[in-house]
């Protein structure tokens, strides 16, 4: 009763003081399973409160008071049924829902596993019913899953869809408080913790695997593996993120480092979700690179169908290459339409090489673009009334086709054209920009760029430099084996530096297309980033007795950099000074010239 006493005259104490008063009918009081029922009704008495058994939500988390079981977090799995249950799949193309997924039943349960380490089951049932959204399936009805749900949850540029498995999104939630354990000592929260669970002084804190577990410190003690794992230690006594360049905690890098997908990416991934296309035709052609289409091939695989035979020439048997490419019907719309010059490597390529070379085709002899587009337009048409032949007996012609594929293609045109149109006076700056200037007199301008290449093996980067009148004083290329596309352009910025300095010039302009870079440039504090030691070079070289401008460009107005770099990815590793210019660099510092 001694505590009962306290607890009101705390109560009266916090009246006096602000004039708010409890609510007696709205408060409650929550017992231990020690408390025997006649002391319990005795202490409500007391204070004026009634019991409860359950303690409920505090902003919209479970307070837990009890071992954490599915039904804990049952409300989490019924929201996002619910949310589901309002969007007719069916009705939906498989990029609408997929972006559905991604923006929305995904991030319901963001909030809560911010702090929570949700059960097994609970990620599960999220995983069991997004999944059976994407592909249309009910409980009655059961859809073919054609890509696996790992598959589909890894990044677009690793063949995915960028969906997220729930119970690894959880475990980069709680990798992020445990960063936060490490790098935010003086917060209250923090300081809670390594008291309570004994964590000591240490930079690092220790996580007693033994300690009894609440189900906050039961998540951070099971990834904190995890985080020991991204924590690199420096020299000054500060810690980074090792997956970060910049060395700071984001959650999207570390829930790719659960993933522990060791192969390195197929820059055709990437480049698929590029395309001035439709997204319907970009998970089109990401089923095809899967090989994951519903061919009468498959559909005999599966027992779907008796009759593996293409169902328009009745002679092969239909699968992707037959389909998109050998079929007779298919083969006379391609020759209708591809460039006699390509005809030769076009029809002999494999399935695999011939997809990849057209999707991602680059060539002078054809507008590459437009080509691209194109490729994946007919593929996709190719495709559609195949499917209405195969299912409703509609036989459409290749006429019709070409017709279907140029009012698409006319479609993206329009959008293109309306999208400009709306920017207005805004798009007529940004096409300004992409001009080249020349500096004031008595100035040189350089300007730089780099890149990273995967069949390369390695980074490189190059720039020029003009006076005032445009003309070509010198140029440079350098290629190194280590680094990635940042790292290309920041070399790119330390060579123009160096050369500039080396050639006597003291009023200098430098410009790149990368804002990471100049940005970079720019801080005083860079120690964390993974670039720090290169960002520090280019700093002191800032910092010398001479008058430099540091700006960012359009890419459009650095082509000429852009092709010196290009030329250096496949030149001899090192650094390469350009005095004499050629064909193609002079007709692009002419152009520059206006």
């Amino acid at each position: 009763m001694n505590q009962v006493h306290t607890i009101n005259q705390c109560l009266k104490t916090f009246y006096d003081s602000s004039g708010l008063k409890v609510n007696h009918q709205k408060t409650c009081v929550f017992f231990s399973d020690n408390v025997n029922h006649i002391r319990r009704s005795e202490l409500c008495t007391s204070l004026g409160f009634s019991i409860t058994y359950d303690l409920g939500k505090y902003l919209g988390v479970p307070l837990h008071h009890k071992r954490v079981t599915k039904e804990s977090y049952q409300f989490v799995v019924n929201k996002v049924k619910t949310r589901l249950s309002t969007w007719k799949a069916k009705n939906l193309s498989a990029a609408r829902r997929t972006t559905l997924i991604s923006s929305v039943t995904m991030s319901i349960p963001g909030y809560v596993m911010q702090t929570s380490s949700l059960p097994m089951t609970t990620c599960e049932s999220l995983d069991k019913y997004n999944r059976k959204f994407l592909w249309v399936s009910t409980e009655d009805k059961q859809k073919i899953p054609l890509v696996s749900w790992d598959a589909i949850c890894k990044p677009k540029t690793r063949g995915g869809l960028g969906l997220r498995h729930a119970k690894d999104q959880n475990n980069a939630y709680l990798m992020k408080l445990g960063w936060r354990l490490a790098t935010k000592r003086e917060d209250l929260w923090v300081k809670v913790i390594q008291s309570k669970y004994n964590c000591g002084n240490d930079k690092l804190p220790r996580i007693n695997m033994s300690n009894p577990r609440s189900n906050l410190w039961s998540g951070i003690k099971r990834t904190w593996g995890k985080v020991q794992d991204g924590i690199k230690p420096l020299a000054n006594g500060q810690i980074r993120w090792r997956w970060a360049k910049n060395g700071q905690f984001y959650v999207k890098l570390a829930y790719d480092s659960l993933s522990n997908d060791a192969i390195p990416p197929n820059p055709m991934w990437g480049k698929i979700w590029k395309l001035k296309i439709p997204e319907r035709c970009k998970v089109f052609t990401w089923l095809v690179l899967h090989k994951r289409l519903l061919t009468n091939a498959s559909r005999h695989k599966r027992g779907l169908t008796s009759d593996s035979r293409c169902p328009v020439c009745d002679a092969e048997i239909e699968n992707l290459q037959h389909v998109l490419r050998d079929c007779p019907e298919t083969l006379n719309l391609w020759k209708s339409v591809v460039p006699q010059c390509l005809w030769s490597k076009f029809s002999s390529l494999s399935f695999d090489h011939w997809f990849q070379w057209n999707s991602s085709y680059k060539d002078r002899r054809v507008e590459s673009e437009e080509w691209r587009q194109q490729f994946i337009l007919i593929c996709w048409w190719l495709w559609r009334p195949r499917n209405s032949f195969v299912f409703e007996g509609k036989k459409i012609s290749n006429d019709t086709i070409q017709l279907s594929v140029d009012a698409t293609r006319g479609s993206i045109q329009d959008a293109h054209d309306r999208f400009f149109t709306a920017v207005g006076r805004q798009g007529k700056a940004v096409e300004h920009e992409t001009r080249w200037k020349p500096p004031p007199e008595g100035w040189v301008k350089i300007n730089t760029d780099g890149a990273f290449s995967y069949f390369e093996v390695g980074v490189a980067c190059g720039g020029v430099i003009r006076d005032a009148h445009g003309n070509f004083l010198r140029g440079f290329m350098f290629k190194g084996m280590e680094g990635d596309s940042l790292s290309a352009k920041l070399w790119g910025c330390l060579h123009s530096l160096k050369l500039a300095w080396d050639l006597g010039h003291r009023q200098v302009i430098l410009e790149a297309d990368s804002a990471e870079a100049i940005d970079l440039m720019k801080k005083v504090n860079h120690d964390l980033h993974a670039d720090g030691g290169l960002v520090e070079e280019i700093r002191c070289l800032m910092e010398r007795d001479w008058r430099l401008e540091v700006d960012h460009i359009n890419r459009w107005a650095n082509t000429t950099a852009d092709h010196l770099t290009k030329a250096g990815l496949s030149s001899m590793t090192g650094f390469h000074v350009v005095i004499v210019t050629n064909g193609v660099l002079d007709s692009l510092l002419l152009k520059d010239k206006g």
